[in-house]
């Protein structure tokens, strides 16, 4: 599967970890597969728009439910995105307390309407009432990962 995401690169494998710690490094890609599961973390997803994911993960995706998650805890950026087993896309979401609402496309499913919730400043730009945090304040994180299931 890496092989086909990186035609043009050579693959090494590196040791075996946990993706909970789900950031590589520039040039490394982190992936796990199982039976009607494959996730990828890379650097290569992490957009501030889901919908500006290179269209080779959507390909590579094909007939399965594809599913992007992104994050950024130094500027609180969080993104989310589900494709259509035949690559069309369901919903993208993404924010950040700097750039408001980034990507909002078609609306969003109940559990978010009760979990997220925006609202307008004098200023203009979008806060959410309801945040997340890393289980420390003081770690930094980013992470963002693609995975489909059957």
């Amino acid at each position: 599967m890496i092989q086909r995401l990186y035609p043009s690169h050579e693959i090494h494998p590196i040791a075996d970890g946990c993706l909970d710690a789900a950031n590589p490094p520039k040039g490394e890609v982190y992936a796990a597969v199982f039976p009607g599961l494959a996730i990828v973390c890379t650097r290569d997803a992490a957009n501030d728009a889901p919908t500006h994911l290179p269209p080779h993960f959507v390909r590579e995706a094909a007939g399965r439910t594809l599913y992007l998650h992104a994050m950024h805890s130094v500027v609180d950026f969080f993104a989310d995105a589900i494709w259509e087993p035949g690559g069309t896309l369901r919903r993208s979401f993404s924010l950040s307390p700097d750039s408001g609402v980034i990507e909002d496309i078609v609306l969003p499913c109940r559990s978010r309407r009760s979990t997220w919730r925006a609202t307008r400043s004098s200023s203009n730009s979008w806060r959410r009432t309801t945040t997340i945090r890393s289980a420390s304040t003081r770690s930094t994180w980013r992470r963002s990962c693609w995975w489909a299931t059957p």
